[in-house]
């Protein structure tokens, strides 16, 4: 093909691509994850409002005051947990956007470059049909050593994550456990010290 140029981004494209990202990176830290930065404090606060409405039936005759202070850490564990998991599954889901709206933007810009070159009916529905592997192979098969790239493991395993978040177990969490498994948490592999802090909660 001598030095026809196959793709091409024009610069201001990409510049208003980059500026996307930034903004909804930026956005979801301060709109969204950022409501999670207390929720010590905030499972704190749920204990404290069971024990001041429980109160009310409080008999000190006959109740034990240790036992409505153990209802409200319960309480409080409970909330911090449900808090904890709903923080996770938030950045679980921002994550997953900024990845698929990553996928969509390069998709895109794939079917409008080929379709200078090749004017196929086939072209929209092959590239938007490909997988990851699939498009990676066709990129690199005009010689952009992508997975050489040293942001081609950080764009791998988010795409696996988002797999996993999406999917659960199949094919996408066995390949993040070989290739990235920095990003699997075993909540059984505690190690000694942490377990002693936390045995009096």
């Amino acid at each position: 093909m001598g030095d026809y140029v196959l793709f091409q981004m024009w610069g201001p494209y990409r510049a208003s691509l980059i500026e996307q990202h930034k903004f909804y990176v930026k956005e979801a830290r301060n709109r969204l994850l950022s409501r999670f930065d207390d929720i010590e404090a905030d499972s704190d606060k749920a204990a404290d409002e069971w024990l001041e409405a429980s109160g009310k039936w409080f008999d000190p005759d006959n109740d034990d005051p240790g036992s409505y202070y153990e209802a409200a850490n319960d309480v409080g564990i409970q909330h911090y947990q449900m808090l904890r998991d709903m923080r996770e599954q938030t950045r679980l889901s921002v994550v997953a956007g900024m990845y698929h709206q990553w996928d969509k933007a390069l998709r895109d810009w794939l079917v409008r470059e080929i379709q200078h070159w090749h004017r196929g009916d086939n072209v929209r529905a092959k590239v938007w049909g490909a997988d990851f592997v699939q498009i990676i192979d066709l990129l690199e098969s005009f010689g952009w050593a992508l997975r050489a790239a040293p942001y081609f493991k950080s764009l791998d395993a988010c795409r696996l994550v988002v797999n996993v978040y999406k999917h659960g177990e199949g094919a996408s969490l066995q390949d993040l456990k070989q290739r990235y498994p920095e990003f699997l948490h075993d909540p059984f592999a505690w190690s000694a010290p942490h377990f002693d802090r936390t045995a009096g909660i």
